[in-house]
This record gives structure tokens, C-alpha cells and sequence, in this order.
């Protein structure tokens, strides 16, 4: 399956971008450093994109089938209105803010986003769920992924 790892060169991305590829997924490594972009595991192709530029994004995630982002929930939206056509499936990460009623921005646009029907199967996790190093609760985060690129 292809899919499109946004945030792929954070502490995170890394490991996700080896894991996805170990597995055997086409992995497209999405950061807005292209120095950073270029160290990326070798198995993954590398794409330069801003989520606050709408057009990068498309075009670095066209034909995915699934998209995770590591990106801040505030820029959930932003992810949404970018996914391809293709995409059948979304991992957001970031914040489990939906949950709560603060009037935050960033709570404001992860409960936004969870209400957009993009006909696709969708799981938000908590970031503070997934470690650098793999220790914080890997499994939950692994099953996140195996639940949304499961047929």
C-alpha cells in the first residue's frame, strides 16, 4: 500500500518511515526540510512539503492510499483538504483534543476535522502514545496503523 507519512523526518517519522517499509508498504516520506527530507530511510521516497501550503501537499501525497500525519492537530484541516483521491485511509496524530471543550485552536480544528465525512476510515491517537525511541506504547501506535492499512 502507499502511503503518505506526513511529519516523516521528526523523532517519530523516523521510525515510522523504517516500519512501514520493513513491512513492505511505499512509503512517502513528507517533511519540510529537504536536508532533513534526503537522510530519510532509503526504502521510502522522499517528498518536500509544507501542511501550510495546500498545493506541496497535494502533490507530495498524490496516489496514497493511506495518510498519517505527525503533524500538530491545528493542522489537521489542513491534512484533510489535501488528501488524494486515492487515499481510503487517515491516521491523525497529535492530540485527543475533540475530547475536550477548551477553546483552543488546535482543539478547534481537531473536533472540526473529526466531523468532515471523507468517506474513509479514520483514527486519531494521542502523540504523547508514540516515543522517539519506541518505548512510550509502540503497540497502540502499531495497531493504529495495522487497523487502517488492514483490508
Amino acid at each position: 500500500m502507499k502511503v503518505g507519512l506526513i511529519g516523516a523526518t521528526s523523532k517519530t517519522g523516523r521510525y515510522v518511515v523504517t516500519a512501514l517499509s520493513e513491512r513492505g508498504h511505499d512509503v512517502v516520506g513528507v517533511a519540510r526540510d529537504p536536508g532533513r527530507v534526503a537522510s530519510l530511510d532509503k526504502r521510502a521516497r522522499p517528498a518536500r512539503a509544507d501542511v501550510n501550503d495546500a498545493q506541496a501537499l497535494r502533490t507530495a501525497l498524490e496516489g496514497a492510499e493511506c495518510v498519517a500525519s505527525l503533524a500538530h492537530a491545528r493542522h489537521a484541516a489542513a491534512v484533510l483538504a489535501a488528501l488524494p483521491a486515492t487515499c481510503r485511509r487517515v491516521v491523525l496524530t497529535g492530540s485527543l483534543r475533540k475530547f475536550t471543550r477548551l477553546p483552543h485552536p488546535a482543539a478547534h480544528a481537531v473536533r472540526a476535522a473529526a466531523t468532515i465525512n471523507h468517506n474513509r476510515r479514520t483514527t486519531m491517537s494521542k502523540r504523547k502514545r508514540i516515543s522517539a525511541t519506541g518505548a512510550v506504547d509502540q503497540a497502540a501506535f502499531e495497531q493504529a496503523i495495522r487497523h487502517n492499512l488492514s483490508p
